[in-house]
């Protein structure tokens, strides 16, 4: 044990000697919804993709945002039907393309379905799969396993045998199930993070209330790939205490497991703690940090060197009612971000430069109500400010679709105090997300200067729901949902 933390101390001081300026700015992108950024990976081109939901066109979307390497917007897209749909958690692919994770109310059985997504690198839907019983079933996180597939944490109503169990699946490269375990007691126990182990076995985290304690402890397991059985689990508890585990990850050149969570010191107040584990379920180091108010980790990533950096909301310190935090063992610090309003954090991934990658979301910087936060950072925690909002923020025009449903032709009216007269960009996507018209497929009506009526035919469509966004020539938008009915 000795050994391990000296070389991490090693490591560490080789990093800091060794690192590279890497670029540093925030971002906040969003419309006139509600947004939360869940998770968030460095792409093949040195840009990034950002997961999470939107309620712009409905109670919660799915909703993806694609940047370049300085987080300017590529593209962005919404997921979803009319109820409540939300990814948690993406993961990138060979080909560029994305696995996407989460659930949805609105695809499935009814209540809520595990929902996961393949996305090629257009973010266009190449194939959906939902996990479904009569009751509710989550998914928080997927991992590209070693042939290919993909595997699935996250927690069940309907399949285990309790109040919750922690649900684990793995799928094939085409969205086929290979297979489904359940681990749990009488109690809830949920699964919220999994990563795969060097050797191709899986590391999950999570929670349980039937084993341990009677206030809740981490639960940390190992599983096989060949049909996820257990290799090893054990609980990583603190004594009297409520304990969760949200955020796991290997670290190759220690044989080591770091995972984060929270505990709650005492009724109403959580502290975050920082984890190492061996590989064969030993503990080696815990560490906790705590203020005056409630800290939490989220997610944890590891840099090649094999050192290790973890995400959450810190309310204790910073700039207001609360910040995104990060600590990482490069400099064993905690560094904070955001504004006067309350800003939480995460997702975190290591960028291509050798800094870092975070997302949440943000109430300030000019939000109506919370926006999608993305903060780069260098080698050791550091930012600069906002650089702008690149999404449209407040529409200055509204549009409806008329009539709703509609077998044939649908008429999109844009009403606005400004001039209308210039071009207008209309999107019109499926429930999928996946772009099904564009600009060139309408026929325009200049009613007034400050009204503009669309007609788009949607005879060929099949009967579903869609999702309309217009842009005008200053960049803002206006949407909403329609449904097609033959």
């Amino acid at each position: 044990m000795k050994k391990i933390i000296l070389m991490l101390q090693a490591l560490v001081l080789s990093t800091v000697a060794n690192s590279q300026t890497a670029e540093q700015w925030q971002q906040v992108y969003g419309s006139i919804g509600v947004e939360a950024g869940y998770g968030v990976k460095s792409c093949l081109d040195q840009g990034y993709i950002v997961a999470g939901t939107t309620s712009v066109s409905g109670p919660a979307d799915a909703y993806l945002v694609r940047t370049d390497s300085l987080g300017l917007v590529m593209w962005s897209k919404y997921y979803g039907g009319v109820n409540v749909d939300i990814i948690r958690s993406i993961e990138l692919l060979s080909d560029s393309g994305f696995i996407a994770a989460g659930y949805s109310n609105s695809f499935g059985n009814g209540g809520y379905d595990g929902w996961v997504l393949r996305l090629d690198k257009n973010g266009d839907t190449l194939w959906t799969y939902t996990f479904e019983t009569i009751e509710w079933d989550f998914f928080y996180d997927v991992a590209v396993t070693s042939d290919s597939g993909f595997v699935l944490a996250g927690g069940t109503y309907g399949a285990g045998q309790g109040d919750e169990d922690m649900l684990f699946l793995k799928l094939d490269s085409l969205g086929n199930l290979v297979w489904m375990r359940t681990y749990g007691g009488l109690k809830q126990d949920e699964a919220r993070s999994i990563c795969v182990m060097p050797d191709s076995t899986f590391a999950a985290c999570g929670w349980t209330y039937s084993l341990g304690d009677t206030l809740g402890d981490s639960w940390i397991l190992n599983i096989d790939d060949i049909n996820g059985d257990t290799l090893w689990s054990t609980t990583a508890h603190f004594n009297n205490e409520a304990d969760k585990a949200y955020g796991i990850t290997s670290s190759t050149p220690f044989g080591i497991l770091y995972f984060c969570g929270n505990r709650e010191t005492s009724p109403g107040n959580d502290d975050p703690y920082f984890s190492l584990w061996a590989f064969n379920g030993d503990s080696i180091l815990n560490s906790t940090f705590g203020g005056g108010d409630d800290e939490y980790f989220y997610d944890i990533v590891t840099r090649p060197e094999g050192t290790a950096a973890a995400v959450g909301s810190n309310f204790t310190i910073g700039a207001g009612a609360g910040d995104m935090m990060m600590f990482h063992t490069v400099t064993w610090a905690s560094y904070s971000y955001g504004t006067a309003s309350l800003d939480e954090g995460f997702g975190i991934d290591v960028s291509h430069d050798g800094g870092y990658i975070m997302c949440g979301s943000t109430n300030g910087y000019g939000a109506f109500q919370s926006n999608v936060y993305l903060v780069k950072t260098d080698t050791f925690g550091v930012t600069t400010i906002v650089l702008a909002v690149r999404e449209p923020v407040v529409s200055n025009f509204t549009a409806t679709a008329y009539p709703n449903p509609s077998s044939d032709n649908i008429v999109f009216t844009l009403d606005s105090k400004n001039n209308l007269s210039n071009n207008l960009d209309v999107n019109i996507y499926d429930a999928s997300g996946r772009l099904v018209n564009a600009s060139e497929g309408f026929t325009r009506n200049q009613i007034s200067s400050n009204c503009v009526q669309l007609t788009c035919d949607v005879s060929q469509l099949e009967s579903g729901i869609y999702h309309y966004q217009v842009i005008d020539q200053t960049g803002m938008s206006s949407g909403g949902t329609f449904v097609v009915s033959h």
